[in-house]
């Protein structure tokens, strides 16, 4: 597609350029003029039409140099994304943390000593730890009643069950649960199980996290305790405001990509419009990494209502006070004509 700017009466160009079977695409009207796109094909005729009803013109752009601009754009994305995935990759290969839960700080010091003789240590190779002789020396302990050895990411956890307290639950049992109806995004769960994953849709009220342990050998329960930890996810509040005025895709869209890998992801960027829309896509990879495209759309006003675009920015100042994120707008019209604005961010639903 080429794109083209010329002066005078558009509508003038519409009946010519269909007259002879022209397909104009993308027409933004300005007061120095008006611009359009046509297909490669059809530029001779089309710059024939302009010489003839005497409009001047000037071919500004096409869709070859547009793509080779944003490939290069994109190209330091490429890149660190690359980047990101090795790092994440080789990261996830060693052991940076060994938690050990259920212990007083006497018996803790001891299942560290213990662990480390069987390749547990901070910054050596998960390869290189024997879960199974970890398992056997910690229950070997004196004190020992039960031992769940297992990870989460990149931390071996070594979870254990007292003498004192075997077939005794701890006190003080707790959940986590959503505030919100929302789509999950993250979960750091630091103590308990967490019983929903990234992607579930849950209700507000719904749980999140448990206190509950579990043995990761054969699923009985080891003991209740805390729940602590955090969960995000997205979350739409929807208003209406009865302006009248509807919204429609202006033909303008911006694409971004990221990588995620456990609940986290590089940086999606910013919408480069005032009001917009936004398709998330997501394709899964391997270990846990995924590729995330957020398409932004830009939107326009049909009939110029200041009304609802100072209800918008108003409503997206208060949401930002309330939360500290910045809420994305989507508009429609409703059945009865009013305008239902959606207002989509990620934010904590459930922690502590």
């Amino acid at each position: 597609m080429i794109t083209v700017k010329a002066d005078g009466n558009y509508t003038a160009v519409i009946a010519a350029f269909s007259a002879e079977k022209i397909g104009l695409r993308d027409l933004r009207v300005a007061p120095d003029g008006f611009t359009f796109r046509v297909r490669r094909k059809d530029l001779p005729k089309a710059v024939a039409i302009l010489g003839h009803i005497c409009y001047n013109y000037q071919i500004t752009g096409s869709d070859e140099s547009t793509f080779v601009k944003k490939l290069m754009m994109r190209f330091p994305l490429v890149v660190t994304a690359l980047i990101c995935a090795v790092i994440v990759f080789a990261s996830d290969l060693f052991v940076w943390k060994i938690d050990v839960d259920g212990a007083d700080e006497s018996l803790s010091r001891r299942i560290e000593s213990v662990v480390g003789e069987y390749g547990a240590r901070i910054g050596g190779l998960k390869a290189g730890v024997d879960e199974n002789g970890v398992r056997r020396a910690v229950y070997g302990l004196p004190d020992v009643a039960a031992v769940s050895v297992y990870y989460t990411g990149n931390t071996l956890n070594v979870d254990v069950l007292t003498s004192e307290n075997s077939g005794l639950p701890v006190s003080g049992s707790e959940r986590i649960c959503s505030g919100y109806d929302c789509v999950i995004t993250r979960i750091d769960a630091e103590k308990g199980t967490s019983i929903v994953s990234v992607g579930d849709v849950v209700r507000a009220g719904e749980t999140l996290i448990v206190g509950e342990t579990y043995s990761t050998a054969d699923g009985s329960l080891l003991f209740t305790g805390e729940a602590r930890g955090k969960v995000y996810g997205k979350v739409t509040f929807v208003y209406t405001c009865y302006s009248g005025a509807s919204y429609v895709r202006t033909g303008r869209s911006e694409r971004h990509t990221a990588l995620g890998a456990f609940g986290h992801n590089t940086s999606l960027g910013e919408s480069p419009f005032g009001l917009y829309e936004t398709v998330t896509e997501r394709h899964r990879l391997v270990f846990g990494v995924e590729v995330i495209t957020v398409t932004y759309y830009e939107l326009e006003s049909t009939s110029a209502d200041e009304e609802t675009e100072k209800f918008i920015s108003a409503q997206s100042e208060k949401l930002y006070e309330l939360y500290g994120e910045t809420f994305t707008a989507r508009a429609s019209i409703g059945a009865d004509g009013s305008t239902v604005v959606y207002f989509t961010a990620e934010i904590c639903v459930g922690g502590s």
